[in-house]
């Protein structure tokens, strides 16, 4: 293996690690919220007033009932305030030399790493080759449990000059709306 993959990897798993970290850091500050089955919920769609962010080569709209507590160049953590919980991250993951999410077996170890590093048992529940607007990538649902919480997850990572850029979405099923709808717009709206 060579020095540059090597960092690579090394590169990743850190970001993995900081993804999981910030779950966990939430869920522990937020115990007492429900583990009930995800219920009926209306979607939020919070696109119409939006703040645009800068990811390394992207722009990037997102709605401004995020309140973003990270924000820099390669990594954006936001929360809702106003409902149980959803929170919001997009990371620059780094170099990802010669990774194609078009290759069925790179893109299913990708995304079992990223959902084993969160919780070794979540539940993929839908997984594939997506493309939302002129993006395209990895694209995964799943449900996880951290520090006892369970949530259900969108995950969506694409690849740009083997730089890769990761967009996930974690809600409470004890929300009263659903962030999903207004997550891939977000996702689409990605933009050199």
């Amino acid at each position: 293996m060579t020095n540059s993959e090597k960092t690579r990897k090394i590169n990743c798993i850190r970001s993995i690690i900081s993804v999981v970290l910030a779950l966990a850091v939430f869920f522990t500050a937020n115990a007492f919220m429900s583990v009930s089955a995800l219920a009926a919920q209306t979607d939020k769609a919070g696109f119409s007033d939006c703040t645009e962010i800068t990811m390394k080569d992207y722009k990037i709209s997102v709605p401004s009932y995020w309140a973003s507590d990270i924000y820099d160049a390669e990594e954006y953590r936001a929360y809702v305030t106003d409902d149980a919980f959803a929170m919001l991250i997009i990371d620059v993951l780094g170099e990802m030399e010669g990774l194609s999410f078009k290759d069925d077996l790179q893109r299913t170890i990708f995304i079992q790493a990223m959902l084993a590093a969160m919780d070794p048992d979540s539940e993929l529940l839908d997984s594939g080759y997506k493309t939302f607007g002129t993006n395209e990538g990895a694209y995964a649902e799943f449900k996880a449990t951290i520090e006892g919480i369970l949530f259900r997850g969108t995950m969506f990572a694409m690849i740009d000059n083997d730089t890769c850029y990761c967009f996930m979405l974690a809600e409470s099923p004890g929300n009263n709306y659903n962030y999903q709808p207004d997550f891939l717009k977000i996702v689409e709206s990605a933009k050199k």
